[in-house]
């Protein structure tokens, strides 16, 4: 297991998995996954089976890999909590149920504990968002990429009529543009939900998510942002519901109003560009909705239209005094008239309900389906009773089912435990207001675990933030409300809360929420990190480099990304200026030319952290790079702790050649190992300031190779070294020859000697370092001097062994340089051979 998790890591980013995996919701919700024919040959859909698997799978390797960390107990702890309560809950529901007069209301275990799984899924997204620590650009990716994908699937099957109708499984016979020409649109022939499975559904996600889109369209001022709120509002008008029609109003004023206060109490920048997008998102809309046929929307002659008719209403009440009348009668005559045959009353009162309950606006599938009224007859003649004005909808007559069953059953433990989802989807009735049905089926306990802990909680927990620190941020309060959305419109619209098609983006806004709340305290436990960039025209790739610092898993807050322009004579300059404004990085700018030795010095004199990071501005590093060293090396009182380095160009990754060396090194010093020793490079190791202080150690100015300098001092001083055998930073290969690793000669091999020169006179060197300069001198020189210089390097190289060294070390040199150009020479005529 450990070796899958550790090959896991190194080949598959999860990260970016589990962005895919939610990017592409919108094709788990087709209605196809959920047709008859499929669900049929699956049993289940096989969305719902892929987004369990998916998510168990993220879970586990979660759980495995962060096995000891607080956050991983925790939930454990809570899966055992949720356990123990869906073992009371199957126990209570299945065993202490009386109320079945109908014999609709069957138990199914297994349609249960499939339910309580559903609803533990939640809780396993929220632990993922919270390991997984996604940056900005991350979630704006999801979001983003989710919202236009759902609006613009709506939007197109509207325009070219092949989207599903909202209120049932035909398809639409009106386009978006018929809107605007016929006024006498069937609205149930015109609002569609796509291609996907539910539109109330559908509406509520996009009217909860509708804040987000909003928040980017102000922070990122792009027009593109403004079309995708655009399309979405549209694409909401489109779906037809009274949610979506009409709740993306509230939402676009309670952004402006966020908006402005954030302009005037806040004091941030006003951009008359940025209000004047709002404001026509508004106005555009509520032309839209003013020429939608939602605003004729009728549902025939039932119980609804007639509410809403007052002529009708009246006619109703003189109905219903009349039946009433005849109500009292036999009621009357049941009881004065002892005499008479108990089935002669109940004959009189089935045949009473089944001649008259039309006139009563009572649904056939309620009367005679969900709740038959041969089984209980005196319930149908109490809800016939209820004055109309109090029972004219679907729901309400839903809810006094459900509320009679509860107090039929009574039993007190189902206060606690709930009386079973099994028992209301099997009779098909499923109250539509979220909150209500689950009290009812799970319970107060089930309401706590499954609802207020995961959406409420990080909720009220980011509010005590706000009350502790006086700290509002606009990008937390905009998912705040997208959250606090979500759960008013799922009581008004139901089956949200429940469903997967939903809560996983509340999922998803609480484990954010959630990461951003524990991470204060985090955060400022955290300790400074001096990351020191030398810039020298690298326009090219600058971006790359510093948005992959940008992303890092450790609090941005807490890294101080110090730049040193070398006098670029290209676009670097101003690239890196833009992350100043928009980051707070520092940036230094020589006066000329200097190399990176003198601009990486300037960064060491500069910094202020605990610790020291050295990246190149051509290459990238792992999102989660500073905080894997971070806490790799803060307990562990190392002087340096370092990582694999994996090379890479437009062909893909190709490992480095110190991997060799790293992978048989056990923490301490370099006596643990020798080998490390060839491990030269700077990047993607952590160097405690203090250590690098106190010693005194800088590179070597105005040389190449300056690394050599640095690198062997700190592993002739450091009492203790830390090798990670995972890759978290990735040197660039450039394709065009131009770097100075990738262009060497003779006069950098003088540099090289230079360095080694340094490190001689400034440390006390046993014979086993005095060979390894040896070697890698003349390695140097076979592998990268060319051939007609290669004496020339020679005398330069016996010139300093004389120079630092005794004449045994010469000797050596002499051997070791003749033994290795001798069998190149053999392996040169084999080839010609070939």
């Amino acid at each position: 297991m450990k070796k899958i998790i550790k090959n896991l890591s190194e080949k598959i980013d999860i990260n970016q998995l589990f962005i895919y995996f939610l990017i592409f919701q919108p094709i788990f919700d087709l209605n196809f996954f959920y047709s008859s024919k499929v669900t049929s040959f699956f049993k289940f859909s096989p969305s719902t089976i892929l987004r369990i698997f998916f998510i168990f799978a993220f879970c586990l390797y979660f759980l495995y890999k962060n096995r000891q960390s607080k956050c991983s107990k925790r939930l454990v702890k809570y899966l055992f909590i949720i356990l123990i309560y869906s073992i009371l809950h199957i126990v209570n529901s299945k065993m202490f149920f009386v109320a079945n007069k109908t014999g609709t209301f069957e138990f199914s275990l297994t349609t249960e504990i499939f339910y309580l799984l559903r609803m533990s899924l939640p809780v396993l997204i929220i632990y993922i968002v919270y390991n997984l620590k996604f940056s900005h650009e991350d979630i704006k990716k999801i979001f983003k990429n989710s919202i236009l994908i759902y609006s613009l699937v709506i939007i197109l099957s509207s325009v070219f009529k092949f989207g599903i109708t909202t209120y049932g499984n035909g398809t639409i016979s009106y386009n978006l543009f018929d809107i605007f020409q016929n006024n006498s649109i069937n609205h149930y022939s015109f609002a569609t939900r796509g291609l996907f499975v539910a539109g109330n559904r559908i509406g509520v996600l996009l009217t909860a998510l509708l804040p987000i889109s909003i928040y980017y369209m102000i922070v990122d001022n792009k027009k593109v942002d403004y079309i995708i709120c655009l399309i979405q509002i549209v694409s909401l008008i489109l779906v037809g519901t009274r949610v979506a029609t009409y709740c993306w109003i509230f939402i676009v004023i309670i952004m402006l109003v966020l908006y402005l206060f954030f302009v005037f109490i806040k004091r941030n920048n006003f951009n008359i560009i940025k209000l004047l997008y709002i404001v026509s998102l508004l106005c555009i809309g509520l032309l839209m909705v003013s020429c939608s046929p939602i605003k004729n929307r009728k549902i025939g002659n039932d119980y609804n239209s007639a509410a809403n008719d007052k002529y009708i209403k009246l006619e109703l009440d003189k109905k219903q005094e009349e039946l009433n009348n005849k109500i009292e009668k036999i009621e009357n005559n049941s009881s004065v008239n002892n005499n008479e045959n108990t089935s002669d009353v109940y004959n009189t009162k089935i045949k009473f309900i089944k001649e008259n309950y039309e006139n009563y606006y009572i649904q056939n599938v309620y009367i005679e389906d969900i709740y038959n009224y041969k089984k209980d007859p005196d319930f149908w003649l109490s809800i016939m009773n209820i004055p109309f004005s109090q029972r004219n909808n679907g729901r309400i007559i839903q809810g006094l089912i459900t509320n009679h069953i509860f107090e039929e059953n009574s039993n007190n433990f189902d206060i606690l435990f709930g009386m079973g989802y099994s028992r209301f989807r099997n009779a098909s009735l499923y109250i539509e207001q979220d909150g209500i049905v689950h009290f009812y089926t799970l319970g107060i306990i089930g309401i706590i675990i499954f609802i207020i802990i995961p959406y409420i909680c990080p909720l009220l927990l980011y509010v005590a933030n706000i009350i502790k620190k006086r700290k509002l941020d606009f990008e937390m309060v905009t998912f705040c409300c997208s959250l606090s959305s979500f759960l008013p419109l799922a009581f008004v619209s139901g089956h949200v809360i429940d469903e997967m098609i939903t809560y996983i983006y509340m999922s998803l806004l609480s484990g954010i929420i959630l990461l951003h709340s524990c991470d204060k305290e985090k955060k400022s436990k955290e300790k400074l990190i001096s990351v020191i960039i030398p810039i020298y025209n690298s326009e090219k790739y600058l971006n790359e480099c510093l948005d992959s610092l940008v992303n890092q898993s450790y609090s941005l807050n807490n890294l101080e990304v110090i730049m040193i322009d070398d006098y670029s004579t290209d676009l670097s300059r101003n690239i890196a200026e833009n992350y100043v404004k928009k980051y707070g990085f520092k940036l230094i700018c020589n006066k000329k030319n200097m190399g990176p030795a003198i601009s990486r010095n300037k960064g060491i004199d500069m910094a202020n952290g605990k610790y020291i990071c050295f990246v190149d501005s051509d290459d990238l590093v792992s999102s989660k790079m500073i905080e894997v060293l971070y806490n790799n090396i803060e307990n562990s009182n190392a002087d340096c702790i370092m990582s694999k380095l994996n090379s890479f160009n437009l062909d893909g990754f190709h490992g480095y050649y110190s991997d060799k060396y790293m992978q048989r090194y056990k923490d301490g010093n370099i006596n643990q190992n020798f080998d490390l020793i060839n491990c030269i490079s700077i990047c993607g190791k952590l160097y405690k300031r203090e250590f690098i202080l106190k010693n005194n150690i800088y590179f070597l100015e105005n040389t190449y190779h300056e690394d050599n300098s640095f690198s062997l001092t700190i592993y002739i001083k450091a009492k203790k070294i830390i090798v990670l055998p995972e890759y978290l930073y990735y040197r660039r290969i450039r394709e065009n020859k131009t770097s100075i690793m990738q262009n060497l000669n003779i006069e950098k091999f003088k540099d090289l000697l230079k360095n080694y020169e340094f490190i001689v006179n400034n440390n006390t060197l046993n014979y086993k370092y005095k060979l390894l300069i040896i070697k890698k001198s003349n390695n140097y020189i076979l592998k990268n001097v060319k051939k007609h210089e290669q004496v020339i390097a020679r005398k330069y190289l016996n010139k300093f062994i004389k120079k630092e060294f005794s004449n045994i070390y010469y000797l050596y040199s002499d051997i070791y340089y003749n033994f290795f150009l001798f069998f190149s020479k053999i392996y040169e005529v084999k080839d010609e051979k070939k």
